[in-house]
């Protein structure tokens, strides 16, 4: 049990789908510097966890819950097409099931979602897409 494996499991992925973007998508991870070009397209990952939930009375049950969040990154005035298709190739990279990462098994029982796109301050249009996830720790 360790958020250190759902955040390797989701991470590993999204690098590996964006170092196979034409031309490759630069990656804004957390908690480590980066300077966005206004002319290049990009993405922002966050994990998102919550409340640990414990579903079992006399057996250590823990459930791990929350959301990996990739927001897709696309220039201002070049229309929502090139956000929206990399938004739901994000949805499609993570479907429905289970990820395994260092042995622990992190499932998505929900499809995920994206919301409307929307103008930030720094010029850019942006889709933020959710993927809901749960582990569970027993023992």
């Amino acid at each position: 049990m360790s958020t250190s494996d759902i955040r390797e499991a989701f991470e590993t992925r999204i690098a590996a789908f964006a170092a196979a973007q034409n031309p490759p998508l630069p990656v804004a991870w957390e908690n480590v510097s980066y300077t966005p070009s206004p002319a290049t397209g990009w993405l922002q990952v966050a994990l998102l966890p919550g409340a640990t939930v414990n579903p079992a009375l006399g057996v250590k049950f823990d459930r791990l819950v929350g959301f990996f969040q990739v927001n897709v990154y696309a220039i201002q005035d070049g229309g929502p097409a090139a956000a929206e298709a990399i938004a739901d190739a994000i949805l499609a990279l993570f479907p429905r099931g289970s990820l395994a990462q260092n042995g622990a098994i992190i499932n998505i029982d929900t499809t995920g979602s994206r919301a409307q796109g929307m103008n930030d301050e720094n010029g850019f249009y942006f889709i933020p897409v959710r993927i809901r996830y749960r582990e569970d720790v027993i023992g």
